[in-house]
């Protein structure tokens, strides 16, 4: 198979999210002074990482509607998703490398943090971490449906819980391959962004009737976006996650595997998943106006939010140092200077 870092350069302006006709890009217009209050948050728990700063930028793409104190404390949340990723979950036990197992340290710690999240309270050995997340939860709970927040504190207890083991949730075979619902079921928890569309209601200030949140067209929109974003990203965090860390979970690996072909046959694959889903997921937005007027407008709302997280899967990514070097395989985040890039966009 031929090696990422010795083939040509590809490129991912394939991916149909790259149009901005498709998927146009925004910033929350309060952005840097809600980075500067999500860092003094990190700050003061002490969970502050190497680099949060290329992380910091990414929810107000996302998120750029909405009030300044909502989209704060999304990007507190996303904050702490970083911290979790890079302390606990980008380690060779956690990725299944090395046949090293998940210290049981790390499991308890981050049943302690959902935990927190869930009631409130502490548990006993809590550190500054489980404290953020309790603050959070203490800030949140008397803004929200508790429907809502009983929802997306099960969504957050299985995004953390899965993030630190993935590939321990079973379905990789001894050869490296794994079946590729399986694969894509993972990545949509282990990703974050199946809580990042329930974060979608807390910004619209709405609660979504289960009725509307579980019908099937609905669902597979989220489940589509899910898979655009948590796919774009195996893309652009290819070299970080795979030459760089060893990881298989990412698509193209995956694909590799599964396949037994090169990573140019690879890459052409995943982008062409990724471009599949972005088809389905606007023949299917075109599908759900079926309520009355009010319904209609909240789920418009929905949609459109999700259409801003698409958008951030190219936009973003784009812009952040956070998956750029010198041997990325991709002209889009080759190099660790941007203006080329972007002054082309």
């Amino acid at each position: 198979m031929a090696s990422a870092t010795t083939a040509q350069l590809l490129t991912l302006s394939r991916l149909l999210i790259a149009d901005s006709n498709i998927a146009p890009l925004r910033r929350h217009p309060q952005a840097e002074e809600s980075e500067k209050l999500v860092i003094d948050f990190m700050n003061k728990h002490g969970v502050m990482f190497p680099n949060f700063h290329h992380a910091n930028t990414m929810y107000a793409y996302m998120y750029p509607t909405g009030s300044f104190e909502r989209v704060t404390v999304v990007g507190k949340i996303m904050g702490l998703l970083f911290h979790i990723d890079d302390v606990y979950a980008d380690t060779a036990e956690s990725r299944g490398l090395m046949g090293g197992e998940l210290q049981r340290e790390v499991i308890d710690r981050i049943d302690r943090c959902a935990y927190a999240f869930e009631t409130g309270v502490l548990m006993p050995y809590s550190g500054g971490l489980e404290r953020a997340f309790q603050e959070l939860r203490q800030e949140m709970q008397n803004q929200v449906d508790p429907a809502w927040m009983v929802r997306f504190a099960d969504a957050l207890r299985m995004h953390i819980t899965y993030a630190v083991n993935p590939i321990g949730r079973g379905g990789w075979k001894s050869d490296g391959t794994v079946p590729y619902e399986k694969y894509a079921y993972l990545r949509e928890i282990v990703s974050g962004m199946l809580l990042s569309v329930d974060l979608i209601e807390y910004m619209n200030e709405v609660c979504l009737p289960d009725y509307i949140v579980y019908y099937p067209t609905i669902s597979r929109l989220c489940q589509t976006c899910s898979r655009i974003a948590a796919f774009g990203n195996d893309l652009f965090s290819y070299e970080k996650e795979v030459l760089r860390e060893g990881t298989r979970f990412n698509l193209v690996a995956v694909i590799q595997a599964n396949r037994r072909c090169s990573f140019e046959e690879a890459v052409d694959r995943a982008i062409e998943i990724v471009n599949e889903e972005t088809r389905h997921f606007y023949k299917l937005a075109n599908e759900i106006a079926c309520w009355d007027d009010e319904i209609n407008a909240m789920v418009r709302q929905y949609v459109d939010g999700m259409i801003y997280h698409m958008s951030a899967t190219w936009g973003w990514q784009l812009r952040t140092l956070r998956y750029r070097s010198e041997q990325s395989p991709f002209i889009e985040t080759r190099g660790l200077n941007l203006d080329n890039v972007l002054a082309q966009r």
